[in-house]
């Protein structure tokens, strides 16, 4: 099976439409046919972050809208694509489950895309993505980001007459997009400290106990604060 590096290589060598790769790419990591009324469902993660890292940056800005938008609509497809994108699969005992590598990934794209268009909708995947599930882990990524972007921002405009903290400026831009994340009324507004000293969740007191069954339904999210 080829690597992205090695499908780039062959791309920089024989002149292979990049179209083309980016489409053979996606169809690889779903395992079939990429398409809307398909069953989109990530099958081959370290395939999906070679996209991001080798393939992204090697087209030009109308096929990085694209691949951007096939990524999305991967993100909007199911829960578990994003969760895998945001706190990785977790197979290997030498992988994190929280490490969110394509969520970084993505990230870190951000600090080296020029065009407006294409890094609005990075942003734009980027928050899709914390919509569904967010890690400590991310969070400290997305603000180390915002503080690389505003550091750009200011050496850009150091010999400037301009503000450097415009209304559209990147670095407002991700401010923005946080906020929403925040105040989004999709995402959970309680939490349960657990600190191991008098933890526990009363119960409501039941009058009658069901004669066959009582269910409870519940999700929980272990984390490390490091």
């Amino acid at each position: 099976r080829h690597t992205m590096e090695g499908m780039v290589a062959l791309l920089l060598s024989s002149g292979r439409p990049v179209d083309k790769v980016m489409c053979q790419a996606f169809e690889m990591v779903v395992g079939g046919s990429f398409s809307p009324a398909d069953n989109l469902r990530i099958m081959n993660e370290k395939l999906l972050d070679e996209i991001i890292a080798f393939l992204l940056p090697q087209m030009n800005t109308p096929l990085q809208l694209e691949a951007l938008k096939k990524l999305e609509m991967l993100v909007h497809h199911t829960p578990y694509n994003a969760y895998l994108l945001t706190c990785g699969s977790g197979r290997s005992k030498n992988e994190s489950r929280s490490s969110g590598k394509s969520f970084n990934m993505l990230l870190e794209l951000l600090l080296f895309l020029t065009d407006e268009p294409v890094f609005d909708q990075t942003l734009k995947v980027v928050y899709k993505l914390g919509k569904n599930s967010l890690s400590i882990g991310n969070i400290k990524h997305y603000m180390a980001s915002m503080a690389q972007v505003f550091h750009q921002d200011l050496q850009q405009h150091k010999n400037s007459y301009l503000p450097v903290i415009s209304m559209d400026s990147r670095f407002v831009k991700m401010i923005q997009r946080l906020q929403q994340l925040l105040h989004d009324g999709t995402i959970a507004t309680a939490f349960f400290d657990f600190d191991g000293k008098n933890s526990g969740l009363a119960m409501a007191p039941i009058d009658s106990w069901p004669n066959h069954s009582y269910t409870i339904a519940t999700w929980i999210r272990l984390e490390t604060p490091s």
